[in-house]
């Protein structure tokens, strides 16, 4: 093959390699913003019972301003608790991200980026393509006489 012609696709396989790993950053950065973004969603179940409106007093202005309401039980505080807490058990954190995907992500960056190291080191070491695949893996200029 004429030297032109192989300068020509080591360069442009360089270039399909560079943008794959700029494909590859694009799209992790893409999920990874995509599950910081995601707000805590409800379950369906109770759904209708969590969103009723709450219940208004029916007249305040019957009561004399100088009465104070009554303290609740005890019994009523741990039933509320225990409503805030079947609430917050509704509500649900976003997913994360599996670490399958992420090392993924690892490993085509390590290959790509190998790839592209191989490529150009090779360039370097041929002076684009003058040498031959033998020659320029041969260890000729440390032989001593």
């Amino acid at each position: 093959m004429n030297r032109k012609i192989k300068n020509i696709i080591m360069i442009s396989i360089l270039g399909v390699l560079v943008t794959l790993l700029g494909l590859t950053i694009y799209l992790n950065k893409g999920e990874k913003i995509k599950n910081v973004e995601m707000p805590p969603t409800m379950n369906s179940n109770n759904s209708s019972e969590s969103m009723a409106p709450l219940d208004k007093p029916s007249d305040s202005s019957s009561k004399s301003s100088s009465e104070t309401p009554e303290k609740p039980d005890s019994n009523s505080n741990n039933g509320s608790n225990e409503m805030q807490s079947g609430m917050e058990g509704e509500m649900s954190l976003p997913e994360k991200p599996e670490k399958n995907q992420s090392v993924s992500y690892c490993v085509v960056l390590i290959l790509l980026s190998l790839s592209i190291s191989i490529i150009i080191i090779y360039l370097i070491m041929s002076r684009f393509n003058k040498k031959t695949f033998k020659e320029t893996l041969s260890s000729s200029d440390k032989k001593i006489a």
